[in-house]
Formats: C-alpha cells, sequence, structure tokens
C-alpha cells in the first residue's frame, strides 16, 4: 500500500488529526516522469520521491484538504484496512510537515 514516500524528512513531527486541514505549500513543484513522482522544494532544493498513493495525497493537498479527506479517498481506492491507511497517510502527512513542506491548520476542538 503506502509505502516510504519520501526520500527524507527532517525535524519534529507534530501529530495529525483527522479533522486538521493540511495545504501543500506553493515553494514546492511536482512532475512526474516514467510513472515516478516528485516533488522539489524550491526555496532548499531537496527533492522527495513519492509512490503511487502518495502522489494522490499530495494532489488532495494542494487543494487543501483534512487527513479525514485524505482517508476517505485512500480507503475508496486501495483494498486495505481503514487503521492501516489512517496510520500510513498520517505519516507521510507528519512527514511532509516536518519537511515544511506542508502547513497544518489545527481544527478547532
Amino acid at each position: 500500500m503506502i509505502a516510504s514516500f519520501l526520500r527524507r524528512a527532517r525535524g519534529k513531527k507534530p501529530a495529525v488529526s483527522l479533522s486538521d486541514r493540511l495545504i501543500a505549500s506553493p515553494r514546492v513543484s511536482r512532475a512526474t516522469q516514467h510513472g515516478q513522482t516528485m516533488l522539489l522544494d524550491l526555496s532548499g532544493g531537496a527533492y522527495y520521491t513519492l509512490n503511487e498513493s502518495g502522489a494522490l495525497i499530495w494532489d488532495m493537498l494542494k487543494q487543501g484538504t483534512t487527513l479525514g479527506e485524505i482517508v476517505d479517498a485512500l480507503e475508496a481506492r486501495y483494498d486495505a484496512p481503514r487503521d492501516q491507511i489512517a496510520a500510513d497517510a498520517s505519516t507521510m502527512t507528519t512527514e511532509l510537515i516536518a519537511a515544511s513542506l506542508v502547513t497544518c491548520e489545527r481544527a478547532r476542538r
């Protein structure tokens, strides 16, 4: 299913809730070549590699979405337990936040 999304990530990893709004940074460029999706951090020069499900998540993040919406979309597309999908999507989004490629607007609790 969702394997390793990022070539590298750095920093602290804050927890993301299903209702937090996630937004991809405009300073990140996405390209796909030979079936492989890459993200390039235009300000830092670092690049990241995404698998198919990671690319789907990134496309949703560019529109602004919640982790819950990401999990729903992945569950509709892949035959995997929802708990596993949620854990994997949470890991990816947490790594993207740590790499400053995504911002997280905390849901009001």
